[in-house]
């Protein structure tokens, strides 16, 4: 039995207002890239002080979870304090030991506090709250969407050029937030999923839409994993066998057409990088040839793996390379002393979830946790805010909402066949 029944069940309470508040503070904290400016101890503050209000009014293995997040995170950014030198951080400053273990601390933290406010909002929140916090996340995303289509007007690459400091808009989106809207794909495949016909054409839609945005910012990675993902949601969350037939028996042909495909955009796009990064992908799945940006990228994941295996108890102090690739740093960086804890978080935050969703309903919310690992496994994903909120909260609550919606209506027709 899922944990959404269990709720409704036993509360019919309301999230206190200041509690709303925070959550609200919190979304634009997350998504709206000029909260970067707030004092950053102030922040980690208020968040450590709402963690232990949250943590007495939890369910004991919820509760104990989000403890657990607070441990693993000391544990990881100790582990990157001993392990590893840092470049990133001037040793002039004043605090710099200090500064350098808040950094990593509040950086793991921060990717998995969003599941606490899932958790809390589905425990405690209202129909209505929930909805609301929906609504609000969206219109945020569509806000910082506007900004950076007006700052790509103004420079193509604004999205890609992370030196680029000119910013007319400071609220225009980076690659955080590109990859953020990569997720928003399958999550909108949720609301495809539950709605009715007249509400599967606007979403629809709306994907498109969000399509035209990925090709605009030229981040193909973040074009195809939304495209594998979109596959992936048809394929587990049919429930007709023939449609998955279907599908299985198409992959070989769509991998087989997709270079041809990929050389068609990579003609009409006018941007020239995502022309040649499409142009790249369709060589190397045509031919096994790799361009300038792939196989840069390629050599980049391969070295990640041999330095972790050249360490792989406690990683290296000091690389000479970027992994771009989060999920494979954090092992060259501190090994399995520091990578366990950091997977032990993603796979439980995805363990928790399917708690609160069911077996049933979590099939709908997999594809967009299976894009959120394919894009650590390629991208340096540590940082993006946005993308956290999108898979930790966004998309497991819309799940949570259509289905406390459908009960509502089943409660309604079955009183009023009583009173009939």
């Amino acid at each position: 039995m899922s944990f959404i029944r269990v709720v409704d069940a036993k509360n019919t309470k309301e999230l206190p207002f200041i509690e709303m508040l925070f959550i609200m503070f919190s979304l634009f904290y997350y998504i709206l890239p000029s909260f970067d400016k707030i004092n950053f101890v102030l922040i980690f503050c208020v968040y450590l002080i709402y963690l232990v209000y949250v943590i007495q009014r939890m369910p004991i293995k919820y509760a104990k979870y989000a403890f657990t997040i607070l441990v693993l995170s000391l544990i990881i950014s100790a582990c990157y304090f001993i392990f590893t030198s840092t470049s990133t951080i001037d040793a002039s400053v004043s605090f710099y030991h200090l500064k350098r273990i808040l950094s990593k601390f509040s950086q793991v933290f921060f990717n998995f506090f969003p599941l606490v406010l899932f958790v809390r909002i589905v425990y405690r929140g209202s129909y209505k709250q929930k909805r609301f916090i929906c609504c609000a996340i969206a219109i945020l995303l569509l806000f910082v969407v506007i900004q950076t289509r007006q700052e790509l007007k103004l420079y193509a690459d604004a999205t890609r050029d992370w030196a680029y400091t000119e910013k007319e808009n400071e609220n225009a989106g980076g690659y955080a937030f590109v990859y953020a809207i990569s997720a928003i794909v399958p999550t909108l495949l949720i609301g495809f999923h539950y709605a009715k016909d007249k509400w599967k054409i606007l979403t629809a839609i709306i994907i498109f839409l969000t399509f035209g945005f990925l090709l605009s910012a030229q981040y193909t990675l973040a074009i195809m994993l939304a495209i594998i993902s979109l596959l992936t949601h048809v394929f587990v969350s049919s429930t007709n066998n023939k449609i998955k037939i279907i599908v299985a028996v198409c992959l070989p042909l769509v991998y087989i057409l997709l270079p041809f495909v990929l050389y068609a955009i990579a003609n009409k796009v006018e941007s020239y990088s995502v022309s040649l990064r499409v142009t790249e992908v369709a060589d190397f799945l045509s031919f096994g040839e790799r361009g300038y940006n792939l196989g840069s990228r390629m050599e980049l994941y391969n070295k990640t793996i041999i330095a972790f295996f050249k360490s792989p108890i406690y990683g290296n102090r000091y690389l000479g390379f970027d992994g771009h690739a989060t999920l494979l740093t954090i092992l060259s960086d501190v090994g399995l002393l520091g990578g366990i804890p950091y997977y032990y978080l993603f796979f439980s935050a995805r363990n928790r979830i399917k708690e609160v969703l069911g077996k049933t309903d979590y099939k709908v919310y997999f594809p967009v946790f299976l894009s959120f690992i394919l894009m650590g496994l390629t991208n340096p994903i540590h940082s993006a805010r946005p993308l956290y909120i999108v898979v930790w909260l966004l998309a497991p609550l819309l799940v949570v909402l259509f289905k406390e919606k459908e009960e509502k209506k089943k409660e309604v027709d079955k009183s009023g066949k009583m009173e009939n």
